[in-house]
């Protein structure tokens, strides 16, 4: 498929095409003309280079934004980890407050069977040893 034409009129190839057009109209009799040959072909040449420039100039800042679209997805996805990770730091902490709640309660079941049992035989709670929190 053929290059688009903005594409090859500001290539390396047309820019010396047109410089060996400088160089042929440098060369040729310029005659009594006043050196308008070599000021057209200059001013061609030149307008060839600018043509250039501002590809290049285009070219550079698609690739920064580019750039800057990759680096703001970057940060989108970090952002994305660490509030994944925040979550998962709060639920992990509520199931450990959770499971210290259930622990606190059996623990003080545990007090309340003692203490049942010492009351039925008779004894000390505290000499009631074998009812353990599992």
């Amino acid at each position: 498929m053929p290059a688009p034409y903005s594409a090859l009129a500001n290539s390396e190839e047309c820019i010396v095409a047109k410089a060996v057009t400088v160089a042929e109209c440098v060369q040729a009799p310029a005659g009594d003309d006043g050196g308008l040959q070599m000021r057209a072909a200059t001013a061609a040449l030149l307008q060839g280079r600018v043509a250039a420039d501002k590809e290049d100039e285009k070219v550079r800042r698609e690739a920064a934004e580019a750039a800057a679209a990759e680096l703001r997805a970057a940060l989108a996805e970090q952002g994305a980890r660490r509030e994944a990770a925040e979550a998962s730091t709060a639920e992990l902490q509520a199931v450990v407050v959770e499971q210290g709640a259930q622990i606190e309660a059996a623990e003080a079941a545990a007090a309340e069977l003692r203490a049942a049992l010492a009351n039925e035989g008779g004894s000390d709670p505290a000499t009631v040893s074998h009812v353990t929190v599992q």
